[in-house]
């Protein structure tokens, strides 16, 4: 379970928000996988995080080339990748995989999640509380 902190926030409040909401999916995630809820449930919530973080990703990308962040081209790679790594956990956990399985997938999504957080989307915040200084 990931408890939402301020040191998650980049000072632009819609990307903030999409990034709370990306907290409470994986948190859904992992609840459907603790209670056995099965892998429809659980295929269809990584369904649903994929929708939703491309079209934060998509908007995240945006603030970033927007506010001329030195990170904004990192910050494309690690999307792409992440969506690369959420299309691998389907297909892994596709026909029901083992619950263990089912964990280690949550664990790497919550683990790529903060850590991207912190150290890439977390360039945001100097761009916009600096804007036309270099970045």
């Amino acid at each position: 379970m990931i408890a939402w902190s301020a040191t998650y926030e980049t000072g632009e409040a819609r990307v903030d928000q999409d990034h709370r909401r990306l907290v409470a999916m994986l948190n859904e995630l992992e609840e459907a996988i603790t209670k056995g809820r099965g892998s429809k449930v659980i295929s269809d919530t990584l369904e649903g995080l994929r929708t939703y973080a491309a079209t934060h990703f998509t908007y995240e990308e945006g603030c970033m080339h927007r506010h001329q962040c030195v990170m904004a081209e990192t910050n494309k790679t690690a999307h792409r990748r992440f969506l690369e790594m959420l299309e691998r956990a389907k297909t892994r956990l596709s026909g029901g995989g083992s619950a263990l399985a089912a964990q280690q997938v949550h664990r790497e999504l919550c683990d790529w999640i903060v850590n991207h957080v912190l150290k890439v989307d977390s360039a945001l915040r100097g761009c916009v509380r600096q804007p036309g200084a270099a970045r």
